[in-house]
């Protein structure tokens, strides 16, 4: 079954959990997909790298932004 992913960094990883989810389909009420969860090594993770993203986007131009 597919596995929905984290999104860190530009980047899909599976993260450091083996924990999963089901995503299920609100029409057919059939489960699609499973959802990786995450453990705390994973939000650490996302966490410095969208500190660093929000750091990077702050020192661009007003002008470079738009």
């Amino acid at each position: 079954m597919h596995v929905v992913p984290h999104f860190i960094n530009g980047q899909e990883t599976r993260g450091h959990s083996d924990r999963v989810g089901p995503v299920f389909n609100p029409s057919t009420a059939r489960q699609q997909a499973e959802c990786a969860y995450a453990d705390r090594a994973t939000v650490a993770q996302a966490v410095a790298h969208a500190v660093t993203a929000g750091r990077t986007w702050a020192a661009t131009s007003h002008n470079a932004r738009q």
